[in-house]
């Protein structure tokens, strides 16, 4: 099990991953939209390496947390050694789930766990392949400031591609309205 947190907006839940979110987990990454820009997850997805995905996490590198609406596991939001990462089920795209979940996420890791926000001197980092258009929107929506431009390996690709790397910094987070 991960770190216990709860955290409630007004159509999510953030908890803990729980062994029951397993099977939805994996129809999420087995769908190929959905990974198509996750840089280290492949395509088609074989169960021993979702199962070692979805291995608890430790507490003191980041935190992970499972996105729940209406009692159902929808998605994940990670943060990795100062690294965001988010992961949403398609049929939830498009209904600004991401963004409501992120903006939860990251308000708990600057104020319940300020050390994990302290990683890398007070910067969260993150990134997206440039095709990515709807990851970097989010971004921005989010506070954080492109930082540099990158070529990634994608494993769904086979290739490189190229990335754009941001920061969101805790000043930029105070500026957020949502963030109060």
């Amino acid at each position: 099990m991960d770190a216990p947190v709860r955290i409630g907006t007004p159509r999510l839940t953030l908890r803990e991953r729980r062994e029951e979110d397993f099977p939805a987990f994996l129809a999420m990454v087995s769908n190929r939209e959905v990974i198509e820009y996750c840089a280290v997850w492949p395509h088609p997805m074989d169960e021993a390496i979702a199962r070692s995905r979805f291995r608890p996490f430790d507490p003191e590198r980041g935190q992970r947390v499972a996105v729940v609406r209406d009692g159902r596991f929808i998605g994940q939001v990670t943060l990795a050694a100062g690294w965001l990462g988010l992961i949403i089920d398609r049929p939830h795209w498009g209904q600004g789930i991401a963004g409501e979940a992120c903006r939860a996420f990251l308000t708990h890791v600057f104020r319940a766990r300020p050390e994990l926000g302290e990683i890398h001197a007070g910067h969260i980092h993150a990134g997206h392949f440039e095709a990515n258009r709807a990851s970097g929107h989010l971004l921005a929506s989010l506070g954080f400031v492109e930082t540099g431009r990158t070529i990634q390996d994608s494993l769904f690709h086979g290739e490189a591609l190229p990335g754009v790397e941001l920061t969101l910094t805790r000043a930029g987070w105070e500026r957020m309205p949502w963030s109060r």
